[in-house]
């Protein structure tokens, strides 16, 4: 049996896969963490400002660390108030800690006053969680 692939199949294929990549978690949040990184390098403080106190701005970004949590875990917290905390520590230049829901000690870091938006501790994490980033974020 051969395996054929037309040039449209395999259009379809790569579109696709791209699709699956950029919809990503991962990508969302980096996405707006850079976002949010050109705008404190660029000094737009007032912007910044105007995010920090918008809750629909905070809920958008709370609702993105629970979408990597339960990416990278399988599992979400029962409530989304530990998202919102971790959300605003972020919007107002903080660096928070985002505790997993893994079961174990896995942690986020996140950040957007510097160029590296976010990392996580690889001695920590269990080998699926690293797995999953690793195929997003590489090594």
């Amino acid at each position: 049996m051969s395996l054929k692939l037309t040039k449209s199949k395999l259009r379809q294929i790569i579109v696709e896969e791209y699709q699956k990549l950029i919809d990503n978690p991962i990508v969302v949040l980096k996405k707006r963490l850079n976002e949010l990184h050109l705008m404190y390098k660029a000094e737009n403080y007032d912007a910044l400002t105007e995010l920090v106190e918008n809750p629909h701005e905070i809920r958008r970004l709370a609702i993105m660390i629970g979408d990597v949590d339960e990416y990278l875990t399988d599992k979400r917290r029962p409530s989304d108030y530990r998202y919102e905390k971790d959300a605003l520590e972020l919007m107002e230049l903080g660096r928070p800690v985002v505790h997993l829901s893994d079961g174990g000690y896995s942690r986020l870091t996140l950040a957007y006053d510097t160029p590296k938006l976010f990392w996580i501790d690889r001695g920590l994490f269990t080998p699926k969680v690293v797995k999953r980033w690793d195929q997003i974020m590489g090594n």
